[in-house]
């Protein structure tokens, strides 16, 4: 439900059961002998293949491997394995558990790298949008992610406190928060400020334009 409201062209989403030949024998070894009995665990491949793995009550292993369908232009229907999706649906996949959560665990933490990777800034800042209001009034969870999406530098999304510069240093990186640089009010672009170098966090590009006899 949430990949077509997220604009993916995904109809369904189906896991579907698959010889454990699917997974190398010391990767399937490994990874079965640390499967708690009965609870599904989901891994995923170096070309983007997604497993669902059950170890039942006899040690036998369950393998699903995840398939996405979309439907034609003509309106038929056709199926694919989800490693054939783009970066995007399959990085929005793996983010949705953090941000749709539906259970109600308080005083949990949830850290993202690279947030915003392979995807559009107006997905992204949806994403926030809906976990902060849905945070607001089910559960007390918290999202700490980095991001170099500058779009989602606004105040209408973020209070001053909950944005962070991170500035090299000579001797490692400093954090700083917004909320220490007095002069930014709550009606300032501050992407405009931050692009003017204002509140530091710019990267130090001297890359050379290249001249003709670059060529030869």
């Amino acid at each position: 439900q949430y990949m077509q409201l997220l604009d993916t062209s995904v109809n369904k989403l189906e896991f579907n059961e698959v010889s454990r030949f699917f997974i190398p024998n010391e990767i399937f070894e490994e990874i079965t002998q640390k499967l708690p009995i009965g609870v599904p665990s989901m891994i995923a491949n170096s070309i983007g293949e997604r497993f669902l793995l059950t170890k039942k009550e006899d040690g036998t292993i369950e393998i699903k491997l995840l398939f996405s369908y979309h439907q034609s232009p003509s309106g038929k229907e056709y199926k694919l394995n989800f490693a054939e999706e783009s970066d995007g649906t399959k990085r929005l996949f793996d983010l949705l558990p953090a941000f749709i959560r539906q259970d109600n665990v308080n005083d949990l933490t949830v850290v993202v790298d690279e947030v915003d990777r392979s995807l559009h800034s107006i997905i992204t800042k949806q994403l926030f949008s809906f976990f902060l209001k849905k945070s607001k009034i089910c559960f007390n969870q918290q999202i700490i992610a980095t991001t170099h999406d500058l779009q989602l530098l606004t105040q209408d999304l973020f209070r001053r406190d909950e944005m962070w510069i991170l500035e090299r240093r000579e001797n490692g990186t400093e954090l700083i928060p917004l909320s220490d640089f007095e002069d930014i009010r709550y009606d300032k672009d501050i992407r405009k400020s931050y692009l003017e170098g204002r509140m530091g966090g710019i990267p130090q590009v001297t890359l050379p334009f290249p001249k003709i006899r670059d060529c030869e």
